[in-house]
């Protein structure tokens, strides 16, 4: 998994579509695979409701869901 804002192995096509859909500075690689149970990308642990809410909210919120990605790992 990419660590925020590592752009540095992406495509130049991936960072452009990062870019218009304003995830740029998140984990999400713009590979998305969602579980249909929690909806929850199975590429980069984001749920959809935080991969919206990211465009949006600060750094305290980015943080958060930093964290939860963390832990959702471990599971």
């Amino acid at each position: 998994m990419l660590k925020t804002g590592d752009q540095k192995k992406l495509s130049i096509e991936l960072k452009a579509k990062q870019i218009s859909k304003g995830v740029y500075d998140s984990p999400c690689v713009s590979i998305c695979d969602y579980d249909g149970l929690f909806k929850q990308c199975q590429t980069c642990r984001m749920r959809q409701a935080e991969k919206t809410l990211w465009k949006t909210e600060g750094q305290s919120f980015k943080d958060t869901v930093l964290r939860a990605i963390s832990k959702r790992k471990k599971d």
